[in-house]
């Protein structure tokens, strides 16, 4: 990325005159010649579009990346609104080019004053990877800009709170990090300086939109970050919200950074946690981490950390659950295809139960003209595949900062938003096999230097609504583009994308993690409004304990204590903010012995989960003769088949006794591989792990194997 105040002028110009962003040639010799810094090539079949291709010039023309065929029809789906619903912009200097409102390098929506809507916190100062801006006569312009907070009247209309309610909080902000860290059930907001030289900020909401700045009691003593990147997620599991900066050094532009890591005491103060990260790289392989994120992308139900390089390759540390991690990289992350990356992102576009990554610039380039993004696969342990070439149509080449997963046309399936320098911001829709295509006019011709980008209902309408923020050249005018008639209302509800199936430890709490997606990914877990955790207990009345959101798109729920005899049965709900209901396969988990009933069909062969251990007699079948358990969970292990079951007149399962009944059909076993004694379903498969004779195994476990401490 380069400073393009001039660039982007001529820019802005030259799409007012006539230039077609990925329109397409119809049929036969092929699509549009490419536009400077363009490429030709043989037809696809039906045609195929250039990339940003004179409108109307006849060509033997090819566009990269496996974009073939024609372009989607011109629809706009959001309406540029800043003027009437954003209060003047802040850094505004008339006088001053590059005070034209605030260098925003981050933005985040969140419902940071707990009335039930999404505010807005932008991470403003600094400039071009220095502290400081040098204006045309060579004078220095300083990098202290107001951290600028917008709080939402509910209807979709921002008052500037940044004076009243956190004191107008000067600082050189790159990122920001929002979560309940003290546990009272608020947010709270963390400003991390960006260049060593301002104290980091953390202030706690002691009451209802009132924010004091506690860094100096809660961070260690006088605490001056080189923050590239900033989040909060729960890494040690124990609940509480732990904090992860990357540190880009004293020369972002050349350092190879670290990871630093601090855990959260439960009542919100932090400390470091030392050397348990691996190392960094050399500058000549990876260098300036300038974003990460926090995601389980092994599925094991723990939070990894996702190193994003702007130059170079990017790494995975994978969680042991402890916070202690190892370097997943090498032979799992793919090279990139372009120059640099800023921004990654983690969401499961494939729909397969695991996430997969979004990296901007990385997917390939064209000289002359941009890069596009790239699209890296997960197959379930953390192992990417680069298929961008297959999975992309159509994306103009440009110069981007961000990208975004978000569910615009409301057809149940992530599309994308990609946050350009260059070009209007741009939406590539999903076919709904996770393929996109890139749709012309979806944002209004506006061409501005945005480095931020965030997606949310801002007005209540159930319509995704986009907040983008500008930095780098200039005019940094931060804008508010609504959702229109073309936007879907929200119709899909809540889907949880993994479930935990914790071990029953008699007298010990149930805890349990919960993954969860809904039509927009968010790094505070507002995507959703509520998850929890519906449960009875031998067959009495229903319970519910929340799931607290610990970061990535995870959940965590703690269900009380059950004694010997036990039978617990859980249903996971998730609500979202168009009050929109979704929930999960129920979990079944047996404590003990549990009393005998008047006897249910004799139970098939029963797989137990957990690590692989030695077989169990278990005694146990589905009322009236129902058929038996499907597979086990991770590490499951084969028992015998049972003699007597579940009663079919209320009664409850018997380990080691009771009468058969008739014969139920058998269920298969299929022993899984995990080392960590749980198993989990993914979404759109059976919880096969959950039925009740599996349990029953799995209580048995409990007095054969070495237990693990819940977590």
């Amino acid at each position: 990325m380069k400073i393009r105040s001039v660039i982007t002028t001529a820019l802005a110009t030259l799409s007012l005159s006539g230039v077609a962003f990925a329109q397409a040639t119809a049929g036969g010799a092929g699509g549009a010649s490419g536009g400077t810094g363009g490429t030709s090539g043989g037809a696809g079949t039906g045609g195929t579009a250039g990339y940003l291709a004179t409108a109307g010039s006849a060509g033997n023309g090819t566009a990269g990346m496996g974009a073939t065929g024609g372009a989607l029809p011109s629809v706009p789906y959001f309406t540029n609104v800043t003027g009437t619903r954003f209060p003047p912009a802040g850094c505004n200097d008339p006088n001053n080019p590059f005070k034209l409102g605030c260098y925003t390098s981050f933005l985040v929506l969140s419902d940071l004053d707990g009335d039930g809507d999404l505010d807005i916190v932008f991470a403003n100062g600094g400039g071009y990877y220095t502290p400081n801006e040098t204006d045309s006569k060579k004078n220095t312009v300083t990098g202290l800009e107001s951290s600028t907070v917008y709080f939402n009247d509910g209807t979709g209309a921002f008052r500037d709170a940044t004076m009243s309610d956190f004191g107008d909080a000067k600082s050189r902000l790159r990122q920001v990090a929002i979560a309940d860290v003290d546990g009272d059930g608020d947010m709270d907001l963390y400003q991390p300086g960006g260049y060593g030289i301002d104290n980091d900020k953390l202030f706690i909401q002691t009451a209802p939109e009132t924010f004091v700045d506690q860094a100096a009691t809660r961070l260690p003593v006088g605490l001056k970050s080189r923050a590239g990147s900033a989040h909060f997620g729960d890494l040690d599991g124990d609940g509480d919200f732990d904090l992860v900066v990357g540190d880009w050094g004293e020369s972002p532009r050349q350092s190879p950074g670290n990871t630093l890591v601090y855990l959260n005491d439960g009542k919100g103060v932090f400390a470091p946690l030392l050397d348990v990260v691996p190392p960094p790289l050399e500058p000549t392989i990876g260098k300036t981490p300038i974003d990460m994120d926090l995601a389980d992308i092994d599925g094991d139900f723990d939070l990894d950390i996702l190193v994003n390089h702007r130059n170079g390759q990017s790494r995975i540390f994978l969680n042991d659950g402890s916070a202690h991690f190892s370097d997943g990289t090498a032979g799992n992350y793919p090279a990139k295809k372009g120059p640099y990356t800023y921004n990654v992102e983690a969401c499961d576009f494939d729909e397969d139960g695991d996430l997969d990554l979004l990296l901007d610039n990385a997917g390939g380039r064209i000289a002359g003209m941009g890069n596009i993004s790239q699209l890296l696969v997960n197959d379930g342990k953390g192992k990417f595949t680069d298929d961008t070439a297959n999975l992309v149509t159509n994306e103009p080449y440009a110069d981007d900062n961000a990208l975004k997963c978000a569910d615009v046309n409301g057809d149940g399936h992530y599309d994308l938003l990609v946050a350009s320098l260059e070009v209007p911001e741009k939406l590539l829709l999903n076919d709904g096999t996770g393929h996109f295509k890139f749709s012309p006019d979806a944002f209004p011709n506006i061409v501005d230097p945005t480095l931020g980008i965030d997606v949310g209902d801002l007005n209540g309408d159930k319509k995704l609504d986009v907040i983008t923020g500008q930095g780098e050249a200039t005019p940094r005018v931060d804008l508010f583009y609504l959702g229109n008639e073309n936007v879907a209302i929200d119709s899909t509800p809540p889907k949880f994308r993994a479930v935990e199936t914790p071990l029953a430890v008699i007298g010990a709490p149930t805890v349990m993690r919960l993954a969860v997606l809904d039509g927009v990914t968010s790094d505070t877990g507002e995507h959703v409004k509520s998850v929890y955790l519906s449960y009875t207990v031998n067959g009495g009345a229903a319970k519910t304990v929340p799931a607290k959101f610990i970061g990535g798109d995870l959940f965590r729920a703690v269900i009380p204590a059950q004694p010997d005899g036990s039978l617990l049965e859980i249903t996971p709900t998730a609500v979202d903010r168009a009050g929109l209901v979704g929930h999960a396969t129920r979990v079944t988990l047996a404590f003990g012995v549990i009393p005998a009933g008047e006897g249910g069909a004799a139970g098939g062969q029963v797989a137990l989960p957990g690590a692989g251990g030695e077989g169990g007699e278990i005694i146990g079948g589905e009322p009236d003769g129902g058929t038996g358990p499907s597979s086990g969970g991770s590490g499951a292990t084969t028992g015998r088949a049972g003699a007597a079951g579940r009663a079919g007149n209320g009664g409850t399962a018997v380990i080691e006794g009771g009468g058969a009944g008739d014969d139920g059909s058998a269920g298969s076993a299929t022993p899984g591989s995990g080392e960590d004694g749980c198993g989990c379903s993914l979404v759109g498969q059976p919880q096969s792990a959950a039925p009740l004779l599996a349990s029953l195994g799995l209580a048995l476990l409990a007095f054969r194997r070495k237990q693990s401490k819940p977590r």
